[in-house]
């Protein structure tokens, strides 16, 4: 019953969408009650890739995909046979091409040199056309996290779905972290480790992690953090090894999986990003960083930005933010620089 009232949300969004002329996004669901809500949008930035040319990538949901060359945007618009759809949630470079998946159009490439488009793989589309997630796997292969159907693994010259009687603790899929041992996802009802095409462990909420909605992962540290939908920043701690001395008045050490909430960040988390000793945290309030010492402090943004932020991504002049409204901010110090702002920008065509 839990996996169908998920998936009568998921349908009710996608023909809201498609019907009216505000669009309803694919994010992170808040609840008021028994109430869902989504939040209307134009241009939500959702991911910032920047390749090794120095060119910025921002996947948006509702206005495409937007390439900044120098200072120069130009913008990817949905097209048959280029982008797939113009709601993008996530981007990956490999070799000369940028990955791209969508929550309507499936996945698909672009290859950077030539400007031209092409499947994600050449053995046919995947199994389902509304992702969340994006990885690629150490063997070579795929992984896409799907909104209601699933992960979908591109292995062996072929599509392989597993949903919930598989092992998954959920159908719906946000984020993906390959290791070298396998892929930890983060789900809508929990965490789980994928080993080759089997899910070998599940984890679902304790003490000290409320929420089973996982928007996103990140390593920091050695360890697992869980940015949950309305259950904050999550640290998954790792059993320690060994024991302690009789008469010792040290505490025992950790004999099994704990997790701990960090204090001081917002319910809802959308974006993760570790930098060295900083793990930089986009919430629905605002930026947020992580210290060393597990010490929390907020960036304030200038008085124009919105205090969503959707996305963050590394450039070379240093952690960029994006916002649920369409901007895009370089955090430099204290000072926030506008890259990007949809509300106000001309566009400069498709780049090739």
């Amino acid at each position: 019953m839990r996996s169908l009232s998920r998936l009568s949300i998921l349908m009710v969004l996608i023909g809201l969408a498609a019907a009216g002329s505000v669009a309803l996004g694919l994010g992170s669901l808040t609840r008021e009650g028994s109430v869902w809500k989504k939040t209307a949008y134009s241009c939500v930035c959702r991911a910032l890739l920047e390749d090794d040319a120095g060119r910025l990538y921002l996947g948006t949901f509702g206005a495409g995909l937007w390439i900044r060359t120098g200072e120069t945007w130009a913008q990817i618009r949905q097209t048959p046979g280029g982008l797939p759809d113009e709601r993008l949630s996530k981007l990956l470079v490999e070799g000369e091409d940028l990955l791209v998946a969508t929550a309507g159009g499936g996945a698909a490439r672009l290859h950077r040199p030539s400007g031209r488009w092409s499947p994600l793989t050449p053995f046919g589309e995947p199994p389902s056309r509304h992702f969340h997630a994006l990885a690629i796997l150490p063997d070579g292969g795929y992984l896409l996290g799907s909104v209601g159907d699933g992960l979908c693994l591109a292995t062996g010259g072929r599509w392989i779905t597993l949903k919930e009687p598989d092992g998954l603790p959920s159908d719906w899929i946000n984020d993906a972290l390959p290791e070298a041992s396998g892929t930890w996802l983060a789900t809508y009802a929990g965490l789980a480790y994928l080993e080759g095409t089997r899910v070998t462990r599940v984890e679902h909420p304790e003490q000290g992690w409320r929420d089973g909605n996982i928007n996103v992962l990140a390593r920091f540290q050695g360890n697992l953090f869980l940015g949950t939908g309305s259950g904050g920043l999550v640290e998954r701690l790792e059993p320690l090894p060994g024991s302690t001395p009789a008469g010792s008045p040290q505490r025992s050490p950790r004999r099994r999986v704990t997790y701990r909430r960090i204090p001081g960040i917002p319910d809802q988390v959308h974006a993760l990003l570790p930098v060295g000793d900083t793990l930089w945290i986009g919430t629905e309030e605002g930026l947020f960083r992580l210290l060393s010492d597990r010490a929390v402090e907020r960036r304030e943004g200038p008085a124009s930005a919105s205090r969503a932020i959707k996305s963050l991504g590394l450039t070379r002049a240093g952690v960029v933010a994006g916002t649920d409204v369409g901007q895009v901010y370089l955090v430099d110090g204290k000072n926030w620089v506008c890259l990007f702002d949809h509300s106000t920008i001309h566009t400069g065509g498709n780049p090739r």
